[in-house]
């Protein structure tokens, strides 16, 4: 793939910001310090060091040049989107991150991700179906993104470190589910992901340490639950107006409970 020298002039925000707004024809009045970038405007480095640490600012400026950070950030992921498709399918998708603007590339190249939910080792077991899905229909190579959250990074983590070891095309084949895969057994990376599936309890057995902190961690986390739900639940209780009404008629008891023990002495004949 033929490298952009322009894929390493927008490595800071700021500078690309920064020439954006030098290109601007004018600047509007109504921007904060709209005399002081005007003056400034033609000189980057200064422009630079006037607008850093000036977040509402910057903000304005990125709306009025329609260069906001995520569109800088795209801009910097695609050079190894570009690379991963040319491994893919040899073929050079060019873009020049001055010129070109990244959602319009993003959106005509028809980007697209995974995203991997939380859920402790329950996830990584679906999502781990979910890519041996993929697999067995040889999708997995049009994906630019994986995202992931919580117990999704798990299986997150496993795969982009198979993948980096042995290569997209080879994990493909071996992520096939049996019997379609072409092979007697699991390979070894399926086989370790599964051995070690109980990574929150490594020592397994009843009368183990980590069986016994886990049922811990959950008669503690259930105490907090119950008692921050009960606390809610009476705050309720007593803030409602049958709740005030119930509370005076026990005050009422209680004094005329006290009236009669302390009188009952002076009554007696």
């Amino acid at each position: 793939m033929a490298e952009n020298p322009a894929d390493i002039k927008s490595i800071d925000y700021l500078a690309a910001l920064v020439r954006k707004v030098s290109q601007l024809k004018e600047v509007p009045k109504n921007i904060l310090h709209a005399d002081e970038v005007r003056k400034i405007q033609g000189d980057p480095a200064a422009l630079a060091k006037f607008i850093d640490g000036k977040p509402h600012l910057q903000e304005q400026l990125a709306s009025l040049t329609n260069f906001t950070p995520s569109q800088w950030l795209l801009a910097q992921e695609i050079p190894a989107i570009r690379r991963r498709r040319f491994l893919q399918t040899k073929n050079d998708y060019t873009f020049d991150p001055i010129e070109d603007d990244p959602y319009e590339w993003a959106q005509k190249k028809n980007l697209q991700g995974i995203c991997f939910s939380g859920g402790g080792i329950r996830s990584a077991t679906l999502n781990l179906g979910i890519l041996q899905g993929l697999a067995a229909r040889g999708m997995l190579g049009r994906f630019d993104y994986l995202s992931s959250v919580s117990g999704g990074g798990y299986i997150h983590e496993w795969f982009a470190a198979w993948v980096k070891r042995e290569g997209l095309g080879e994990v493909e084949k071996k992520l096939k589910p049996l019997p379609d895969s072409g092979q007697p057994c699991h390979p070894e990376p399926i086989r370790w992901l599964r051995r070690y599936s109980n990574y929150l309890t490594p020592q397994k057995g009843f009368l183990t340490g980590d069986t016994w902190v886990a049922v811990a961690i959950w008669f503690r986390n259930t105490f907090l639950n119950q008692l921050i739900l009960v606390s809610i639940l009476f705050l309720l209780l007593t803030a409602s107006p049958a709740g005030r009404l119930r509370l005076r008629k026990d005050d009422s008891r209680e004094r005329d409970s006290w009236t009669a023990a302390t009188s009952a002495p002076f009554n007696s004949p």
